[in-house]
């Protein structure tokens, strides 16, 4: 089917919805964003909605400003059919599976920062809904898992875990996107307190750690199995966060939940780590032991790997397979901090595949690209991040890191 009619027919299977009434009334104390090391932070407390409407509140202008860049950007062509369908249908993917609180936060962004409940949703929802149209949305991310400082404890070794992970938008939602970047540091009534890096207005998490040292990383995986009737995976991500404790629970979340699209992702504790791949149907689970494990934007169990779409073995695999290959190769190196990080940065190209230097956006088969939205190492035993920031411009290089211990910087009372 040509790309144009699979377009047309994802979109008139997508569901329309209209806007939900929810009513919410509590009174919430407003935040300021703060900076560290020309990152924005915010600190949230409270209900769900309230720390939405914090969120919303206190990144007011720029929530605004990246929606009105989602509408100026895709407002053409087939673009603006794909986006009229992608805000009909968020609300569906969202409330009708949504666990109360994220709903009732989701809602409390819009209204901190006074816009519609959808154009809060497509913030949170714009990669679901892209892979769901099949538009060949297509990332070059990385994520690996590694034990350092191995030593022998009976039959097995054991070693500090490490998770790392590269977001990557090669594309122009990665250019849209980019300079909204925001670090929320969440303490709820109920649940686990959080920390996740991503971008303004996002009730969901990509890039996360909650107070029991759960770590998460993920990236899009694109398959046949997906579905238009779920929840949209940085939810889920958030629901494991504030949930779970152990990397089997966040599993148990995982298991019981009806994701829209597939994903790859890594889950980590300061005692055990697994690569999780799925999709809307099936999952495979390979738990860390003395091996590293990495991921890129390809299935790597056969059962799942037979979903994935010939849009994305056109766009995504090809690069993907690179750079899977190159972290095989760099992690079994990979013998503490600075050496996962020389790794995670690797601007290597393969010797045998051309470097198209004049379009950063086709380096994609790089481990560290122009496309790289942030890089993190999480270290669970210590609640460490080392992190950086990508320009845009060139790769993220080992000089530009920074070192924080998220949630314990901030004293709540």
């Amino acid at each position: 089917m040509p790309s144009s009619l699979r377009l047309f027919w994802n979109i008139l299977r997508s569901p329309a919805a209209a806007e939900p009434r929810l009513d919410f009334t509590e009174v919430v104390e407003p935040v300021e964003v703060q900076s560290e090391n020309c990152l924005s932070t915010l600190t949230l407390q409270g209900s769900h909605y309230g720390m939405g409407w914090q969120q919303g509140d206190a990144c007011r202008a720029q929530i605004q400003a990246m929606v009105a860049g989602f509408y100026d950007r895709f407002a053409q062509g087939l673009w603006c059919v794909a986006l009229s369908a992608s805000l009909a249908a968020a609300t569906v993917l969202s409330l009708a599976v949504c666990p109360a609180g994220l709903s009732s936060g989701a809602l409390g962004v819009a209204q901190g920062a006074a816009l519609p409940l959808r154009d809060i949703l497509l913030i949170n929802f714009f990669d679901d809904i892209l892979n769901l149209l099949e538009l060949g949305w297509a990332t070059a991310c990385s994520c690996s898992l590694v034990r350092v400082g191995q030593r022998p404890v009976g039959d097995h070794r054991e070693g500090q875990i490490l998770l790392s992970r590269n977001l990557d938008y090669n594309n122009a939602v990665g250019q849209l996107v980019r300079p909204y970047q925001v670090l929320l540091r969440r303490y709820p009534d109920q649940g686990q307190a959080s920390v996740s890096l991503g971008i303004v207005g996002q009730v969901g998490v990509l890039t996360a750690m909650n107070a029991a040292g759960l770590c998460l990383g993920s990236l899009t995986s694109p398959t046949r199995d997906r579905t238009w009737q779920g929840l949209g995976v940085s939810l889920i991500y958030r629901h494991m966060l504030d949930q779970a404790t152990t990397v089997q629970a966040a599993l148990d979340i995982l298991a019981t939940s009806q994701p829209v699209q597939g994903n790859n992702l890594v889950l980590a504790t300061p005692s055990q780590a697994a690569r999780v791949e799925f999709s809307s149907r099936q999952q495979a689970c390979t738990w860390l032991d003395t091996t590293p494990l990495s991921i890129t934007n390809h299935y790597l169990d056969d059962s799942l790997a037979s979903t994935q779409t010939v849009l994305a073995r056109k766009t995504v695999d090809r690069a993907s397979h690179l750079r899977q290959r190159r972290l095989c190769a760099l992690l079994p190196q990979a013998s503490d901090r600075a050496a996962l990080i020389a790794a995670m940065t690797d601007t290597t190209w393969p010797d045998t595949t051309p470097l198209f230097n004049t379009n950063p956006w086709q380096t994609g088969g790089v481990v560290s690209n122009w496309g790289t939205l942030h890089t993190v190492i999480m270290t669970p035993s210590e609640q460490r991040w080392d992190w950086a920031l990508g320009s845009g411009t060139e790769p993220i290089q080992r000089h530009n890191f920074n070192t924080s211990y998220p949630l314990a910087s901030v004293q709540i009372p």
